[in-house]
């Protein structure tokens, strides 16, 4: 079934595609709420460990990658081409070839109401507090906390809504 929405459902346009994604994603995911939407070409992995709150905006093209859990909150906003990632790879041996360190998991929560720019990536592990803001372009590697503005890379704090 994941495989029918990367390859196929997530692809479709307009009303078509945002019907099928949301039906497949109420059927998938933890929990998906009302009035949210999923943007066409976001790549969904791990639907199963995925929960999305009430009025949630996913754009087009973003990658949502619960493998290791995903929490978008009521009202967040996700910009285009984002990628929020729950899963990669371990980097602790030096001497060792990063892909024969294995993986790890930790899971991501961004929180009520907050907005993520354009072309955010947000590593595991990371909190995002409610009405934060977060700069297009950002590479969010530690929280950020509520209300607060952040950018850069890595994000850092910039300044207090």
């Amino acid at each position: 079934m994941a495989r029918l929405y990367n390859e196929v459902l997530r692809h479709l346009p307009d009303r078509l595609g945002r019907e099928s994604r949301r039906r497949y994603l109420e059927r998938t995911a933890q929990a998906y709420g009302r009035d949210s939407v999923v943007g066409r070409g976001c790549r969904v992995l791990a639907p199963e460990l995925l929960t999305i709150g009430a009025g949630v905006v996913v754009a087009r093209d973003v990658t949502l990658d619960a493998r290791g859990g995903l929490e978008l909150e009521d009202e967040a906003l996700i910009g285009f081409e984002s990628v929020l990632l729950t899963h990669t790879h371990r980097s602790d041996e030096v001497g060792v070839a990063i892909q024969h360190q294995g993986m790890y998991s930790a899971p991501v929560r961004i929180g009520a109401r907050a907005w993520l720019g354009m072309r955010v990536l947000v590593l595991p592990g990371v909190e995002i507090g409610a009405d934060a803001i977060v700069a297009s372009g950002a590479v969010v590697a530690e929280s950020i906390p509520a209300r607060a503005v952040a950018g850069g890379v890595p994000a850092r704090v910039l300044k207090e809504r």
